[in-house]
């Protein structure tokens, strides 16, 4: 049938999904205040919090890497 494992207790797995979020979240909340500090045209800080909001754990990675210094 299945394992007999409670369905209570997390599995590991679920340990590197949760870490996952975490890391997401915190990284977009980064990535907002940031957009929110910098000085930015219309188009680009939306097109920013666009990337930041709709590509949960690429997106932060990506403002920060393509981002002007």
């Amino acid at each position: 049938m299945g394992s007999a494992s409670s369905p209570l207790v997390p599995e590991p797995i679920d340990y590197v999904f949760w870490g996952l979020t975490a890391l997401a979240f915190v990284l977009a909340v980064v990535a907002l205040v940031l957009i929110a500090r910098d000085e930015h045209t219309t188009k680009s800080g939306v097109v920013s919090l666009l990337v930041v909001l709709l590509l949960p754990l690429i997106g932060p990675i990506m403002y920060f890497v393509y981002r002007k210094r």
